[in-house]
């Protein structure tokens, strides 16, 4: 298994599978979020990608983000199974991988790294702005847990169904 962080993750074909040992610490989380900035910023550019947030979020009126982020949990949450990962170590599909596995058995699967990629890449598809925020839940993990954001209505929507109460949190913002 490579290490993520030997060299910039390199897409040249998809459906891509980004594996490998985390670097500890902050590293690990410039390695993990550029790899997560560079797949969700290519798959925005991608046709089924677009056609799919569009089905997806059909019966909302045109460019109410509140709504399509709404549509999306909707709709991605039962076809949602949440995977954790070993420690240290992470593994990053690319949003056709998961368009894949729905289409194809009506479910797909990951962590929350994977969950705010594929969140992000649909919204930022249709035109939505998007950031993924990097939580410090307090366990004394450090930075353990992500989500997508979608900014509506004046406000940053998170696109998450995780468990986590965050008030208060310890964050880190990146927008794409």
């Amino acid at each position: 298994m490579a290490y993520l962080g030997e060299t910039e993750p390199e897409v040249k074909q998809w459906p891509v599978l980004l594996s490998g040992y985390r670097l500890p610490g902050i590293l690990g989380i410039n390695q993990t979020v550029g790899a997560m900035l560079k797949f969700a910023g290519e798959a925005v550019h991608r046709e089924d990608v677009k056609r799919t947030a569009v089905e997806w979020t059909r019966n909302c009126p045109r460019e109410d983000f509140g709504c399509y982020a709404a549509a999306m949990l909707g709709t991605v949450r039962p076809r949602w199974d949440f995977a954790g990962h070993p420690q240290d170590c992470q593994e990053l599909f690319t949003p056709d991988v998961h368009l894949e596995r729905i289409r194809t058995t009506g479910r797909t699967f990951g962590d929350c790294v994977n969950l705010s990629v594929f969140y992000a890449s649909l919204m930022a598809s249709i035109g939505a702005r998007v950031r993924f925020q990097v939580v410090d839940l307090g366990k004394g993990n450090g930075w353990d847990h992500v989500r997508a954001q979608v900014f509506a209505d004046g406000e940053w929507i998170s696109m998450d169904f995780s468990d986590y109460e965050l008030p208060d949190c310890k964050c880190m913002m990146f927008e794409f």
